[in-house]
């Protein structure tokens, strides 16, 4: 579901004064939501009291750059998750069963 943004929504984020980082997650916010990257670079926001846009390839970079973070933290856990089976004498084969891995 993609998700428009009205002329008043433009006008309300860009009198918002933000941060880079509050921007960004106002930026990231959006895509979750459905709102395609065209649409989004075409928003002003107000950030250190200038205002900027974000070009497509900003916003895919930060897009990438949040996946591989939420990425990085289920991979942690899957390691910690498969010690926790070897310490209950699970096998090899049976920890890559249980966690639906490759082997």
């Amino acid at each position: 579901m993609i998700t428009r943004v009205n002329k008043q929504e433009e006008i309300s984020l860009s009198e918002k004064h933000l941060s880079l980082e509050e921007a960004k997650q106002e930026v990231l916010a959006m895509v979750n939501k459905g709102e395609n990257y065209r649409s989004i670079a075409k928003i002003p926001f107000k950030v250190n009291g200038v205002v900027r846009r974000f070009n497509i390839s900003t916003i895919s970079d930060w897009k990438k750059e949040k996946d591989k973070t939420i990425s990085a933290k289920n991979e942690g856990s899957m390691v910690s998750k498969a010690f926790q089976l070897f310490e209950d004498k699970k096998g090899p084969i049976q920890c890559v069963i249980e966690l639906n891995i490759q082997p």
